[in-house]
């Protein structure tokens, strides 16, 4: 070929089906492009320490961390809700969140409000598994919001996000807007999950069935949360702005310009 080539990926196999770098079927193909490419640029560095353990150069693989926008102001916080914002899919196990969170709130009926923010083919499975628990006061469906000037204030209300099987960029979205995220420690991801620093910024749960306890703890130890909050805050700011994540393509692109 008479041009440069930039690859640009989560670099290893990442979907509903196949946890984060578990399908090592197409490692070879994946090696071999990354090898004749110019530089390739990743979500995360976990695969720049893959490839270049595995022989490829390190100086042509870059990071263009993936984030999300967010409004630049905190909003003043409140720590009255709970939220989970994405896809309504069977795959992010969100019924397993609706029966711990009814658990939780029969043990302590002053927990904060859970908030569903998204839509999917599990709307109305999710509906009628609210309906039986008769939690429809509590647990509030409030379908799919795109406006970001209205999710800012669902994420100022909010004490945590918890998705129990899925962290993807709703992380970096509830960290930018000063929310810890809470989830699996082998959730499904694209690499977005090694932003939360466990017990400092977020959650990683050793087992789903720790929800219940962490959705108690947002109310008995609220001021746990309110610390993770402001750490959030601080680390998208400082490390996963837009801005830093274009400047990783910047940084791959003036590479392959001078080579």
């Amino acid at each position: 070929r008479k041009f440069k080539l930039i690859y640009w990926g989560i670099g290893v196999s990442a979907s509903y089906d196949s946890r984060y770098d578990q399908d090592q079927s197409r490692t070879a193909y994946r090696y071999n492009a990354i090898m004749k490419a110019d530089a390739t640029v990743f979500y995360s560095d976990y695969p720049v320490k893959k490839y270049a353990s595995m022989g490829i150069p390190s100086e042509k693989l870059f990071v263009a961390n993936n984030t999300v926008y967010v409004n630049h102001e905190m909003p003043e916080k409140t720590y009255n809700t709970i939220l989970f914002i994405g896809s309504l899919y069977k795959q992010k196990r969100i019924d397993i969140l609706i029966d711990q969170y009814v658990a939780a709130y029969q043990e302590n009926p002053l927990i904060p409000k859970l908030i569903l923010i998204g839509d999917g083919d599990q709307r109305d499975r999710i509906k009628e598994q609210i309906m039986k628990a008769k939690v429809e006061d509590q647990i509030i469906l409030a379908g799919n919001i795109t406006d970001e000037t209205i999710l800012e204030k669902y994420f100022a209300e909010a004490i945590a996000c918890i998705s129990p099987d899925q962290a993807g960029l709703s992380v970096l979205k509830a960290m930018g807007y000063g929310v810890p995220f809470v989830t699996w420690k082998n959730a499904i991801t694209g690499g977005e999950i090694f932003n939360i620093h466990d017990c400092v910024d977020g959650i990683l749960m050793d087992d789903l069935n720790e929800l219940k306890k962490v959705i108690l703890d947002t109310y008995n130890h609220r001021e746990n949360f309110i610390e993770m909050s402001e750490k959030a805050f601080q680390y998208y700011w400082k490390f996963r702005r837009p801005d830093q994540m274009v400047q990783g393509f910047m940084d791959a692109i003036e590479y392959v310009i001078r080579k």
